[in-house]
């Protein structure tokens, strides 16, 4: 074998490992992740995603697109949460004090939870790169949508996931 195929091989080898555990992607499994939200209450994904589909928003104080995302965000939650989804923002922990975060909340008055993400270890687990990132998650724990915009066929795909 020339060490240009060995070299190749190498690379898909690396890839291939850095995926396994990791899912993250559109159709595999959602990780498993505990966070802490603002108001002190745990958060296991286990537990949200036996009984219901999730809706993830990574996002940051500082970030433009972020909050725009707030009165949709703000909306989504209402509309389905008597059909139990159920929204989460999650903070991707960076340059955002707990302090920030809070005055943040007051300000725009979100009404559904908000966890911060101490050492990034969430925001590693789904490979967030770019922020706002929306991640939506079946009842089985399945990855249904992944992308930096909130879908255009939210209803429906929110429809579908609660049915």
């Amino acid at each position: 074998m020339n060490s240009g195929r060995v070299l190749i091989m190498g690379v898909i080898l690396i890839l291939a490992l850095c995926k396994i555990g990791f899912p993250a992607e559109v159709g595999e499994k959602c990780p498993t992740f505990l966070l802490k939200a603002m108001d002190g209450k745990e958060i296991q994904s286990e537990r949200i995603k036996s009984n219901n589909p999730l809706f993830l928003l990574f996002w940051s104080t500082w970030c433009p697109g972020c909050k725009d995302k707030i009165s949709k965000l703000k909306k989504i939650s209402s509309q389905f949460a008597s059909k139990g989804l159920q929204v989460l923002a999650v903070n991707v922990g960076i340059n955002d004090s707990p302090e920030k975060v809070k005055r943040f909340i007051k300000k725009y008055r979100i009404d559904y939870p908000v966890a911060i993400d101490e050492g990034s270890h969430v925001t590693k687990l789904f490979r967030i790169q770019g922020i706002p990132t929306v991640v939506i998650i079946d009842k089985k724990g399945i990855i249904r949508y992944r992308a930096h915009e909130i879908p255009q066929n939210l209803t429906v795909l929110c429809e579908s996931l609660t049915e």
